[in-house]
Order: structure tokens, then sequence, then C-alpha cells
């Protein structure tokens, strides 16, 4: 018989599967944070809009890390910051060390008399300016720190794209002039050329060899060549973004099924030609962006007047033709935008350029932010307080302050069909208190909704009653709204809602935002307008689909998932038994074993004494 012990123990193990089993229904993290919550939306919403459509707010490393802090390996700690709060794209100042002929992140030659001690901060004057610099902080550190980012965010829920933008520049050998011999050239040239192993073991000789640590996560000219001449694309989602030699994979190919996770491209080459300047090797071709290698970037300037009208234009653009759009959609690639310190962004210039479909980029050493405990508007150099500053407006999609609890955007419902019968009749109730009473007692439950208005998504009652927006199958910059249907969100989505060819739909990129509100503004509609998003079924997991979606991030225990939780306690338990089996078969217990020499000895004592032969008369 097995011990209660052994019942107890095997209990509790059975209890513990179950529990594990169900924890995984039910855990599935806790994203609250506003900025997480919306950049996880607006990529899954856009999970199917070619990667050189996909925008995002950028920072120079150079002027706003490096440059403040120094050529240091502390300065990594500011860009796993930036990376870990949103910032996608960075920028950074690659230099061609004409002394040593290797790339490195300093922008001066380090003396050939370096101590040994590399991680030894050093200043160092060059061309005019004084460099705070260290020999350590190399193209493969800062790779090791983008790759430790890229680990930690290796999940469905947090996996992204990172665009690193890559400036080439020379640190060129400039002997004294005047008439010098070869060998006054040659000994110039040792004064910059450090011998110690340990300096001489860092950096590397060619682009390719600085990007290569990024392994298969790298998306490279030869991954996009190979996908250009598949039949890949072909699966792509959304044809439209297909239609073009010039495509790209859609960001859920890029990251769900290629795996990849990062993006270098060369946006401008200022090296100085001369007989010991960098030349491109085939490697770099195959691994880096280059120009010529497939992806015509397309780099403005905010000092640029040219592209601040031509940006205000598309934003003011009333005129009935989608071409505009669909031509900036198909034909213009990876837009950036990048400051400077004599013109740096403002709120409403940052804005209207994320609007517009730019990535920007932070350039500039200091800029006007806003400080919430003094109320005011403030010159800051301050890394942390121009990110906080400009992050929130880096969201083509939602408005800024959105999903902020408990209000979760509009407070007072638009609708004044109280009774929710879908007519406007006598038992809807006029009177705004009584509305808002009812308004106020429903928001913590019909605030689940998403509609548009002029400053972008808001979360709103999904009992309320608006207009819907309809996009045409096929082309996603054509819309068509019919201001006299409102309905609530719950009906927005059934067939009748929209004409043929037109379904209830959501902007997925900037630019089909843009022709939406162009669309809203030449008709004259009132804002707000429904569209397809809400996170009824799981809070801040916003999906589109209709009321019914799900979210995809839900954790389910499938059977293959529930085998796999079981089959390490099962073995335990198989374990337990075989053990318990073992003890009855092998195990000998003294007091069983005298008690059984006992009553065999009174047995034979008792036939001893009463053994009879044949049959007792």
């Amino acid at each position: 018989m097995i011990s209660y012990t052994y019942i107890t123990a095997l209990s509790i193990l059975v209890l513990n599967v179950l529990n594990v089993a169900c924890t995984s229904v039910d855990d599935w993290p806790n994203l609250s944070p506003q900025i997480e919550i919306a950049l996880r939306s607006q990529r899954d919403i856009g999970k199917y809009i070619s990667i050189d459509q996909v925008t995002g707010m950028g920072v120079s490393l150079n002027t706003l890390v490096f440059d403040k802090d120094g050529y240091t390996l502390d300065a990594l700690n500011d860009v796993s910051t930036l990376l870990d709060v949103g910032v996608q794209t960075l920028m950074i100042n690659l230099y061609w060390n004409e002394f040593t002929q290797k790339w490195q992140l300093c922008p001066a030659p380090f003396p050939a008399n370096i101590s040994s001690d590399i991680t030894t901060s050093k200043e160092l004057y060059w061309d005019g300016r004084t460099y705070k610099c260290e020999a350590s902080l190399t193209v493969d550190s800062l790779v090791r720190t983008i790759n430790t980012y890229l680990a930690e965010t290796n999940t469905n829920i947090k996996v992204n794209m990172v665009h690193l933008l890559f400036h080439l520049k020379s640190i060129r050998i400039d002997p004294p002039s005047g008439n010098v011999s070869s060998s006054e050239i040659k000994d110039y040239i040792s004064t910059f050329q450090p011998t110690d192993s340990h300096f001489v073991a860092l950096n590397n000789a060619t682009l390719n060899d600085t990007v290569s640590s990024f392994g298969t996560s790298l998306f490279t000219p030869s991954d996009l060549s190979s996908y250009r001449k598949s039949n890949y694309r072909k699966g792509d989602k959304v044809g439209f973004y297909n239609e073009t030699r010039k495509s790209f994979p859609n960001l859920n190919t890029f990251l769900l099924l290629d795996y990849k996770r990062v993006m270098t491209t060369v946006i401008a080459n200022d090296l100085v030609k001369s007989q010991y300047t960098y030349n491109v090797t085939s490697s770099d071709k195959k691994s880096v962006f280059l120009e010529g290698s497939g992806v015509d970037t397309t780099v403005a300037s905010l000092s640029d007047p040219d592209a601040v009208s031509q940006c205000n234009e598309l934003i003011h653009y009333n005129q009935d033709n989608i071409e505009v759009f669909d031509n900036i959609s198909l034909k213009e690639h990876f837009r950036i935008v990048v400051d400077d310190n004599g013109t740096s962004f403002t709120n409403v210039t940052f804005s209207d350029f994320v609007r517009c479909g730019f990535s920007p980029i932070l350039n500039a050493s200091y800029y006007n932010v806003y400080n919430d405990e003094e109320g005011v508007s403030e010159i800051d150099g301050s890394l942390s307080d121009i990110v906080d500053n400009f992050i929130p407006l880096s969201f083509w999609s939602w408005a800024e302050n959105q999903l902020i609890e408990p209000n979760r955007g509009l407070n007072i419902s638009d609708s004044t069909d109280t009774d929710n019968d879908e007519e406007r009749d006598d038992n809807d109730n006029d009177d705004p208190l009584v509305r808002r009473d009812m308004d106020y007692k429903s928001s913590h439950t019909a605030f689940k909704c998403v509609v548009l208005d002029e400053n972008g998504w808001k979360v709103s009652d999904c009992y309320s009653r608006q207009p819907i927006a309809c996009q045409k199958s096929g082309s996603p910059n054509d819309w068509h709204i019919d201001v006299k249907t409102k309905r609530e969100y719950f009906t927005a989505y059934k067939d009748d809602s929209c004409p043929d060819d037109y379904n209830f739909g959501i902007p997925s990129s900037s630019i089909e935002m843009l022709a939406l509100m162009s669309y809203i503004e030449r008709e004259n509609i009132s804002y707000p307008v429904w569209i397809d998003m809400n996170d009824i079924t799981v809070p801040d997991c916003f999906v589109t689909g209709g009321p019914y979606a799900t979210c995809p991030y839900q954790m389910t225990v499938t059977r293959l998932k529930l085998a796999g939780l079981i089959a390490p306690s099962f073995i335990v338990a198989v374990v337990i038994l075989a053990l318990i089996l073992c003890e009855k078969i092998f195990r000998t217990n003294p007091i069983q074993s005298n008690r059984k020499r006992h009553w065999k000895k009174a047995i034979n004592k008792y036939v001893e004494k009463y053994d009879y032969e044949g049959v007792p008369s």
C-alpha cells in the first residue's frame, strides 16, 4: 500500500501542473504604460505595410549622446535607454581612420603613445575641437548593446525593427604643408598609429565587419534581392504595396517570418578621396545598404524651405486625387527629415513631418521643450527631457496623451441616442446632466473603441453613434464616409455599413491616415469618425476586425503546449512511482520478517506434536 506521504506528494505535484497551465492562460504581460501600448498597437495595425513605409522617431547619437557624454562605454547606457523608450532609428557617424585603416566612433585619432588601458578616456584634440574618447568604445560595442536590446525584446509583443543610419566621414591624413619628405610623412603618420596589442585588436577594417555581429537578424541587400526575385512577396497580404519592382517585405514578414530586426543604411558619404581613403568591398555591398543598392532613401533637411512647404501642402491637400498619396506610398522609400542647431524641431514642425510620413531625426543639441512642473517651454539640452517631449508626438496614429486612465479619451459621448435603439426618439434624454451621468457610469466599460478626430486616434464610448470610415479594397488611400449613416461601434462592422467594394477600415500607415484626413476635410465632415479598432476582449490589446476580434497575445494552452507543461511533471511522477514499486519489491521490513518467522515456527511445532498417519479413529 502506498503511504500517505507519497499520496500527498503526488497530489501537490498534480496541483502544481494544473496551476502552471491555468497561469499560462491568464498571465499575459501587463503593458499598461501609455507609450508601450501605443507603440505595439501602431506596429500591429501596420504589420502588413512594407517596411519602407514604417515611420518612427530617430536620434543622432553623436549630437545628443556622444558629444555630450563623451565617446565612452558609459554613453552606451543612453543608447540602451533610447531603444527601451521606443526610439527605433539611430543616426551614427562612422569615421574611417586613415592612420589605422579602421572604422571607429571617436572623431579623432588616438596618439601612438596611448596607454595599454583602453578603458581610460582621453582628451583628444582634432580639427579644432576637443573630444573625450575611450578606445574601448568601438562599433562592435555599440552593436553588442543593440544586440542585447534585440534579445530582450525578441517576443511577439515587443519585437520591432531597428534602423541604423550611417554617415561616413574621414579622419584624414593631413601632413604638415610645405616641402616634406616621404620619411617625414611616414613619421607623421606613425604618431597616430598605436602599436599596443590591446589597441590594435580594436575596431574593424570593413563596413561588413562592423555589422557582421548582428548575425541573421540583419536585413541585407542580398536578402532584399532574394525577396524581390522570389515568389515570397506574392504571399504578402497587402498587394497594393507590392505593385512595383522596388517592393519591400511587409513588417510581418520582416519580423515574424524572416526573423529580421535590423537594417543598416548609409545616408551620407563624406569620405575624403585620397590614397588612404576607404574602398567599398563586395562584402560591404551585400550587408550594408549603400547608394545604388536598391534602397533610395529620401533624406530631407528641416532647414530646407522646400521640404517644409511640401509637407504643409500635403497636410492641407484638398483635391480629389488619391494618386498623390499612392505615389508617395509606392515611389518614396524610408523618408527621413533631419534638423540641426540652426533649425531645430519644434513640437509643431515635428508633428507635421510625422503626419507627412517622415521619420524625424533629432540632430540638434538643444530644444525648446515643455516643462510640466513650471508650465512653460524652455530651452533644454537634457537627453531625457528632449526624448520625453518628443516621444508622445512621434505617433502618426494616436493623439497625444491618449490611453491615460481613467478617462481613456473622450469624456462625454457624442451620441444623443441615450436608449441605444439607433433611433432619435422621445425616449432619448436630452438633459446634458443625465447624459453626463449615464456616460460616466458606462465609461469604465464602454470606452473601449477608437475614433479618429483632428488630432489622431482617441478611445471613445463604443455605444456612441458616429460616421464610419470605409476603406476601398485594394486601394488603401481611397476612403468613403456617409455622414447620414451613424452607428454604434458594435454595428459599424456590418456589411451594410459601407458601399460595395468598401469595408469598415483603419489607416495602416501615416500616408493612409493623411489620405483619410484629407478626405474628411475636403468633404467637410465633422469629427469624430469610427475606425476599426478596439480593445474590447483584452484591456490595452488593441485589435482590428470588429468587436469580436481576439487579442493575438492572449495566452492559450493548446494540446501541444499542455503536453509540454505536463511532460516534466509526468516524468517526475513516474520516477516516484518506480521508486515506490522498487521499495515494495526489494526492501525488507524487519518487523514484518520477524512476524513471519514466529508464525512459521509455531505452525511447525503444532504439526510435530499432532502429526497423524492415516485417518484417526
